[in-house]
């Protein structure tokens, strides 16, 4: 998420009812996914540069699965699925 799902930002937002539309949607869409057990995996802007790491990190908390790095295609042993570059 960036920087415009935290604060007010002129120039993204029209006005400071758009953006408290905008936290609105961002806060209904955590409401649906609790509701109907959907996991939402949100990475914010200040994690840019680990995102290969926290979605490793999902997909092994998420699949049980062990990750295993073979030529930048990361494989998981689980249903035969092959992972690449950490992404499903």
């Amino acid at each position: 998420m960036g920087e415009q799902h935290e604060r007010f930002i002129k120039g993204w937002h029209k006005t400071k009812k758009g953006f408290e539309k905008q936290l609105e949607h961002d806060n209904r869409k955590c409401i649906y996914t609790d509701n109907n057990k959907i996991n939402l995996l949100i990475i914010w802007y200040w994690d840019f540069d680990n995102i290969e790491e926290i979605l490793s990190k999902a997909i092994v908390d998420e699949f049980n699965v062990t990750l295993e790095n073979d030529d930048s295609i990361r494989t998981a042993s689980k249903f035969g699925k092959k992972i690449n570059d950490g992404v499903v």
